[in-house]
């Protein structure tokens, strides 16, 4: 996650075994693995999101462009749609 985070954000990841931060100028987001983590199950809250972020961008077609390309994957329910 770390690695994805910071190409999103055009930011250095520093990363061992069990710690990852993305990097800017004294800021940081920190990731660290969890035994037997359960992905959120967005909407629902049977196991809910354990943080979010919102991130602007120019245009929203050019933005979910960027984040497919990196990885991400579009859930197909989209609220407002």
């Amino acid at each position: 996650m770390a690695t994805f985070y910071g190409a999103l954000l055009g930011r250095d990841v520093k990363a061992s075994d069990d710690w990852a931060e993305v990097r800017d100028d004294g800021q940081r987001i920190c990731f660290q693995p969890v035994a037997d983590y359960a992905a959120p199950k967005w909407p629902g809250q049977q196991a809910p999101q354990q943080m979010h972020l919102d991130v602007m961008v120019d245009g929203l077609d050019e933005g979910e462009a960027a984040v497919l390309q990196l990885g991400a994957t579009k859930h197909e329910h989209q609220p407002g749609t």
